[in-house]
């Protein structure tokens, strides 16, 4: 039986930041979305480091979510570390892993299986994935953000999620723009979903550091317009499923644009580190996109 490269993992498919990681309960979603497997996940998957927060703050109570978000950021939430001295542990993992690949008989599962049982066996992991706090709000109840943002920056967050799907702000409304504006004072980074097309524009010209997570391949020049004159703009490689999509970003404005975002626990991860894994670009674009560019934005709102 043949042996394809893609099915060993390679460092190049190691992620130092993921911005897209939410947890907690999301009734659409069938799968388990608890914390505990949201951080086994990413920590079998390479990813050593988490934007995440708590989909209670997306769903059903901002200031309720945040305080999950916090606790699961705090040391306290930390389980114990998953090393090569437990031997065992390991082994079961990688047989339950080899076990639904199986099953499932997609390339794509074997893939995951594969790497994620190597990783877990070779890697030693100290404490688990560190996880990042990111706040939000509710865009429909914008009388007094700028208190409430307060309080989250004094809590050490420095990142904003904007739920604008579930929330149903479908455009810029007065409310969304006085979030934008007290946002953008207080130097927040913005992870932003929907349609970049609808709230690119008003988003244009404040100095804005904003991660568009949503944004589809089909929609990437109207991106690439933006960002030419942007350059806190970026986008995930989630959805740049085209073969030179990632290629394109990187060769018509700069691999600073682009970061990782799986959107764990909805997506797979082993597919869009593989993107990236074979992506068409330096090992120096490769480490900025894996990484190196969010590090760069934490010490600049630090």
């Amino acid at each position: 039986m043949p042996v394809y490269d893609w099915l060993t993992r390679s460092p190049a498919e190691d992620i130092e930041y993921d911005v897209d990681v939410l947890f907690g309960a999301w009734p659409s979603h069938p799968a388990d979305t608890d914390l505990a497997t949201v951080r086994k996940r990413l920590t079998i998957s390479g990813i050593r480091r988490a934007l995440v927060i708590s989909a209670r703050g997306a769903l059903f109570d901002a200031a309720a979510g945040n305080t999950e978000t916090l606790a699961a950021a705090s040391n306290e939430a930390q389980p114990s570390a998953i090393t090569a001295a437990q031997p065992s542990a390991i082994t079961a993992a990688q047989q339950s892993a080899t076990t639904k690949a199986q099953q499932s008989a997609t390339a794509a599962g074997q893939h995951s299986a594969t790497a994620e049982g190597q990783h877990s066996a070779s890697t030693e992991v100290s404490g688990g994935v560190e996880f990042i706090p990111v706040g939000t709000v509710d865009l429909r109840d914008a009388v007094g953000v700028g208190a409430r943002l307060d309080e989250l920056i004094a809590r050490g967050v420095r990142w904003l999620r904007l739920f604008t799907v579930q929330q149903g702000v479908q455009q810029p409304t007065p409310a969304y723009l006085h979030v934008v504006e007290e946002a953008c004072a207080r130097g927040l980074v913005l992870l932003h979903d929907g349609d970049p097309r609808r709230f690119g524009l008003v988003l244009a010209g404040r100095g804005a550091e904003v991660i568009f997570l949503d944004l589809h391949v089909y929609l990437l020049t109207d991106f690439l317009l933006m960002a030419r004159d942007e350059p806190g703009f970026r986008i995930t490689s989630r959805m740049l499923s085209s073969p030179d999509g990632i290629e394109r970003v990187v060769e018509t404005v700069g691999a600073n644009h682009l970061v990782f975002g799986s959107r764990t626990p909805f997506m797979d991860i082993s597919p869009q580190t593989l993107r990236l894994r074979y992506a068409r670009i330096s090992a120096d674009d490769r480490a900025l996109i894996a990484g190196g560019n969010i590090r760069a934005l934490l010490e600049k709102v630090a």
